[in-house]
């Protein structure tokens, strides 16, 4: 059976993850070997937005039929903007990112209307050392609604949106990224090698 887990930086109850009394109060805390396929991790705006200072390091994959969901909040105290340093796929698989405030929201048909679509985005990479996401040879990642701003060099060699090596790639690697708004990155808005 599937499960929700929770992290909300203003939780004050155990941090069991369990639910948002007894979030997980940092991404750090994620019990990733409690994790399984088919579970969704859903991490608080708050109603005004939250910003936590530290980078979401997945620690475990999905399966092809079950993936691991990882959402901004959707009920109405947790649902405003998550800011985070970064995202780190590392090697893990079948991980879907969803960043959307509301999966009703119409996504922009032309190029006019792309700016409007940073109105339904509830997950950020801001200001990083680095890439804003980073993966290794990728399978079954699917990220949505996610924003990338400030992608910065700083100590690091590189600085894209989105860093992918793909050079040990499937023929098919089901991977999928829309609706993600990436600005002011010091190198490629995605950097996909292989």
């Amino acid at each position: 059976i599937a499960a929700n887990w929770y992290v909300d930086k203003q939780a004050v109850g155990n941090s069991t993850g369990t639910d948002w009394t007894n979030a997980w109060t940092s991404l750090a805390q994620i019990a990733w070997p409690a994790i399984n396929g088919g579970d969704t991790i859903y991490i608080s705006g708050g109603t005004s937005g939250i910003t936590y200072n530290e980078a979401l390091e997945i620690g475990k994959s999905g399966s092809s039929n079950a993936s691991i969901t990882i959402r901004v909040g959707q009920d109405a105290r947790h649902n405003s903007k998550v800011t985070l340093v970064a995202i780190g796929f590392h090697a893990h698989h079948w991980i879907t990112i969803n960043g959307a405030l509301s999966d009703s929201f119409a996504a922009p048909t032309n190029i006019l209307g792309l700016r409007t679509m940073t109105n339904n985005i509830g997950i950020y990479c801001d200001h990083t050392n680095g890439p804003g996401m980073y993966m290794t040879s990728p399978t079954g990642i699917k990220v949505y609604w996610v924003g990338v701003e400030r992608a910065l060099r700083g100590s690091g060699a590189e600085a894209h949106g989105i860093w992918a090596n793909m050079t040990s790639r499937d023929a098919t690697d089901y991977n999928e990224i829309k609706y993600c708004w990436i600005n002011n990155v010091d190198d490629d808005g995605i950097h996909w090698i292989g």
